[in-house]
């Protein structure tokens, strides 16, 4: 009996340390992913950061300063071409509404013009009546 437990504790004994060194393999794994992005450009590239890297604050602070800005420098990149859109998008409009009106104007004098030679063609007819009477 006390030969059994011996083999059963041996062979726990094994499993346990055949689990723990599964597990601290997936945690090695895990702490080497390149799935997690990075605190930077979101790349999911970028390994994850290291305990040493927390450990030494003032190591981290350069790269996170450069990170903020370059990450301040691409805004105001954005900014700048979404202002020169909006004057592109704004001066389009201004076009098109200066040919709408110009269109109006046009269609209204044309409109005039016509009324105009309509009244012509009256007078002439009456004209012409007038001079068939006498």
């Amino acid at each position: 009996m006390a030969n059994e437990t011996l083999n059963v504790d041996h062979q726990l004994g094994a499993r346990r340390t055949s689990y723990r060194a599964t597990a601290d393999s997936r945690a090695s794994e895990q702490d080497n992913s390149f799935a997690v992005p990075s605190r930077c450009d979101g790349s999911r590239f970028a390994p994850r950061e290291s305990a040493d890297h927390h450990a030494s604050p003032t190591m981290a602070l350069p790269a996170e300063i450069g990170c903020l800005q370059q990450r301040s420098h691409d805004l105001c990149d954005r900014t700048e071409q979404e202002r020169q859109e909006r004057l592109s998008l704004e001066a389009w409009v201004q076009r098109h509404l200066f040919r709408s009106d110009s269109r109006s104007e046009f269609a209204l004098s044309q409109l005039e013009k016509e009324r105009g030679r309509q009244a012509i063609r009256e007078e002439v007819a009456k004209v012409r009546r007038h001079m068939a009477t006498l």
